[in-house]
């Protein structure tokens, strides 16, 4: 399987790939304890092995994935611990950001329209019977809401 690096050329690589793991692993595709190999996620993805080490390198940095000392990285086992502590900087650094967006929306243009289709998306009753895509919606909803702030760091850092 490919990338498509041309559906948001502002992220490198090892970002669209780490994106991608993110997904499989919310998704269950990954189980916890799974073994990330760099050379068969290198012969998936058809890319070299350096994005590879850096995407796994976010997702341990997200908690996601566990960096074993010469065993390489597995897909984390979160407890209750490490989903609040990853909500609780979501909510923070989104709170900074929509702060942001509050006060300078009156002088930009920004467009809300995305944001606003995205939570009623989010409203929808089909949408709410899945706890999968209710996730996926929430995370663009913010996302999106997020990158109308300004603040190009927030969005890396989450």
């Amino acid at each position: 399987m490919s990338l498509n690096t041309n559906v948001l050329p502002q992220e490198s690589t090892a970002q669209l790939l780490a994106e991608s793991l993110r997904q499989a692993i919310l998704d269950g595709q990954l189980k916890p304890g799974t073994r990330l190999v760099e050379q068969e996620l290198a012969e998936q993805y058809e890319i070299s092995r350096g994005p590879i080490r850096e995407a796994i390198r976010i997702l341990a940095a997200e908690g996601l994935a566990e960096l074993r000392k010469n065993k390489g990285a597995v897909v984390s086992t979160p407890n209750m611990d490490d989903v609040l502590e990853v909500y609780a900087i979501r909510m923070s650094l989104g709170a900074i950001a929509v702060d942001q967006l509050a006060r300078t929306a009156s002088e930009t243009d920004v467009d809300l329209e995305k944001v606003q289709t995205l939570l009623e998306k989010m409203n929808d009753r089909k949408m709410r019977q899945s706890n999968t895509r209710m996730i996926e919606a929430d995370l663009l909803f913010q996302n999106q809401l997020v990158a109308l702030s300004g603040l190009p760091r927030i969005p890396e850092a989450m």
